[in-house]
């Protein structure tokens, strides 16, 4: 398809990198912005050179293409807004993390909208915010696309040539796959680094100053993700929490695995599990 504009719905760090980078891909083209807060629209207004910021949602619907970059509570609400407005040939790319919830309401909603392609760059951050955007942020990544029953091939084929304009690598499935793995490889490790870094509290009463001085990498790394955006995160393990929890018991299972192995000595159970689950991550090296 040819971009002759780009919306954004939700200048955060996703959005704005979007902007950035489709910036240095059409120089040329309009970019229209829209976002909640002022501070944000204000933000990218400094970082990206000719962006217009738009008032109301209905602004974007001239746009050849819009994302929407949004939490995953309100998605929803931008996609039926704009499929029951002025829009109606206007690609909508969103970047939730979990998609069978947004699918679900947008369907219900808007059965007949063919021009929704659910969305989500493997790209994330830590980060949060407009000020941290990286242009590059989705060049060389995956972007999973999860089209359903309304969704048009005219939109698979246009959202498919957008992202890879961008740079992105496409990944086509569907949404139950995608909520099922990002469970187990994006959602369950942000528990686990909430639940890890918790344990900081009580060890600093502790240990005051010292906890600094000998918190080594593997910590740091390990609940480096605590530090991500509440909101988009609060949205994200409520909206999947049926896989999440699956996947926790789970964990909890291997978790009990280890310690009885370390309670009653196990010395070869031990160095066998270890091993195992060494070569089962080198694997995805």
């Amino acid at each position: 398809m040819t971009i002759e504009s780009l919306g954004i719905i939700g200048a955060g760090f996703i959005g704005t990198s979007l902007a950035a980078r489709a910036r240095d891909v059409w120089p040329q083209i309009p970019i229209v912005v829209f976002d909640e807060q002022d501070r944000h629209t204000e933000a990218v207004k400094l970082k990206i050179s000719g962006v217009t910021v738009a008032e109301q949602p209905d602004d974007l619907a001239s746009c050849s293409a819009i994302f929407i970059c949004t939490p995953v509570s309100i998605i929803p609400n931008y996609v039926i807004r704009l499929a029951t407005s002025s829009v109606t040939n206007t690609l909508l790319v969103d970047t939730g993390s979990t998609k069978q919830s947004i699918i679900s309401r947008v369907s219900a909603a808007v059965p007949a909208f063919s021009s929704f392609v659910p969305g989500h760059p493997l790209a994330g951050s830590r980060l949060s915010g407009p000020q941290h955007a990286k242009p590059d942020l989705v060049v060389d990544r995956t972007f999973v696309l999860t089209p359903y029953g309304s969704t048009s091939q005219e939109a698979v084929t246009g959202a498919t040539q957008l992202l890879e304009d961008l740079g992105a690598r496409v990944v086509i499935t569907d949404a139950a796959s995608h909520d099922a793995i990002l469970a187990l490889t994006s959602h369950l490790p942000h528990m686990i680094a909430y639940a890890l870094a918790a344990q900081l509290g009580a060890a600093g009463l502790k240990f005051g100053d010292l906890l600094q001085e000998l918190t080594p990498m593997s910590f740091r790394s390990m609940t480096a993700f605590a530090a991500s955006d509440p909101r988009m995160w609060t949205d994200i393990l409520l909206d999947n929490k049926s896989k999440i929890l699956e996947f926790c018991n789970h964990f909890r299972d291997h978790l009990l695995d280890i310690e009885e192995k370390m309670e009653s000595g196990n010395e070869l159970g031990l160095l066998k599990y270890i091993d195992n689950v060494g070569a089962m991550r080198k694997e995805l090296e």
